[in-house]
């Protein structure tokens, strides 16, 4: 004979399988929200942080995608920077003015390296892993349950 189930027993805790699996959602969602930036300027930088600060309590396993979406917002803008101040010298010093088509032409190899990575994370996220992006510098470095980075 099967008992009636109580409220409070339906109600309970979610399962570790559905924690998991929401886990790899946020955390795909905090990768491919980089690209926000395509489309509403500055939603490239603050979104990941914001899904990240705010997902990290409830689902511990975000904090180390959130650290590496940090860590490759912080170094891309870096990049950028330094990109930025090399193409306008190279404007100011080039002979004939020749000297900024391979520049120009690393800035789109640049924006298309942008938008690549983080579907790449996105995908190892969906599919349990966390990604250290390439060239990213640890500005927030892994705690020690940040695994598979």
């Amino acid at each position: 004979m099967t008992r009636p189930h109580s409220e409070d027993e339906t109600l309970s805790a979610p399962a570790p399988a559905a924690d998991e699996a929401q886990s790899r959602l946020w955390a795909m969602l905090l990768h491919l929200s980089m690209l926000g930036g395509c489309f509403i300027p500055l939603a490239g930088f603050l979104a990941p942080i914001v899904i990240w600060r705010i997902k990290r309590d409830e689902l511990p396993q975000i904090d180390a995608h959130g650290r590496a979406a940090a860590n490759w917002i912080l170094s891309s803008a870096l990049y950028g920077a330094l990109f930025l101040v090399l193409f306008y010298v190279s404007l100011f010093f080039s002979i004939g003015g020749l000297l900024w088509l391979p520049i120009l032409s690393v800035a789109w190899l640049i924006c298309a390296v942008w938008m690549i990575l983080p579907v790449i994370a996105g995908i190892r996220a969906h599919q349990g892993h966390a990604w250290r992006y390439p060239l990213a510098i640890p500005f927030f470095r892994q705690t020690s349950t940040a695994q598979d980075l």
